[in-house]
């Protein structure tokens, strides 16, 4: 037989050494379920419209006056409304939904709102509006957080970007912004507004960012790229090879989506 003994002090310096292990792993445990509780599990819907010439004025009109308030009543959260800055005629907006299910309902709904079918008749009686829909389906990234209503503030200027990575490099992607890139954007003026990878594709990632004024965008992108810890992150990043194949950067204008004097969608059709 093996017999122990224990000192007295030794086994309190073993209950103590015991007990902030229980604690930390205990702190440990909840911490990650609030952060898991955290994630948004919110699908949106990146859309953008092409207009037939000159016809972006009266789309403009017609999501101010009736569609925007319209998705609200169908259960959409309404993001942003922008208008490109470089393709005339190009209307892009976001949409939440609690789930796939939810946004098919919705749209449903929507779609056969008979307030909804008067406006978007009235809206063409001088030509259809709308040439062309994309539509992109997305989830958003652990280290984003979207806020309703961006365009509040409409004297902001925002970039919507898309990253297209090389094979197998978007969670090296991922970790650079979580890690580095997210951190680094508000120290030289760029605001955080969203990060998505859409659903069905693994070399893609798309986000929204915000500027003072369109004049600032380059100012903060210049501070930024030259930032030493920007670039020791960057260098870091790529030793077993680059990361990003292809940038789309377009720039944006938001869209008053409200107005004080809009009449409710009824009255105004």
């Amino acid at each position: 037989k093996y017999i122990f003994t224990v000192k007295r002090g030794s086994q309190m310096n073993f209950f103590k050494t015991n007990i902030k292990l229980f604690v930390t792993i205990s702190l440990s445990i909840m911490l990650t379920s609030c952060s898991s509780s955290n994630i948004d599990s919110k699908i949106y819907e990146l859309r953008t419209y092409y207009c037939h010439e000159g016809k972006l004025d009266d789309l403009n009109s017609r999501f101010r006056n009736h569609t925007v308030k319209l998705f609200e009543k169908h259960g959409m959260e309404n993001i942003g409304s922008w208008t490109h800055n470089e393709k005339e005629d190009v209307l892009i907006y976001v949409l939440a939904f609690p789930d796939l299910e939810a946004r098919k309902k919705s749209w449903t709904s929507f779609s056969q709102d008979p307030v909804w079918q008067k406006a978007y008749e009235a809206s063409k009686l001088n030509g259809p509006l709308v040439k062309e829909i994309d539509s992109v389906i997305m989830d958003q990234l652990d280290y984003s957080n979207v806020h309703a209503n961006l365009n509040e503030n409409k004297n902001k200027s925002f970039s919507l970007r898309t990253y297209y990575t090389n094979e197998n490099k978007l969670v090296d992607l991922n970790s650079r912004f979580r890690n580095h890139t997210t951190k680094l954007f508000p120290k030289h003026g760029i605001e955080n507004i969203g990060y998505w990878v859409p659903q069905g594709e693994d070399n893609m990632l798309i986000y929204i960012v915000a500027f003072e004024n369109e004049k600032s965008m380059s100012k903060s992108w210049e501070s930024f790229v030259n930032d030493p810890e920007w670039k020791k992150a960057k260098s870091k990043s790529i030793e077993n090879g680059m990361l990003v194949d292809k940038i789309i950067n377009e720039n944006l204008t938001p869209c008053l989506l409200y107005t004080s004097d809009a009449a409710d969608e009824e009255d105004s059709v």
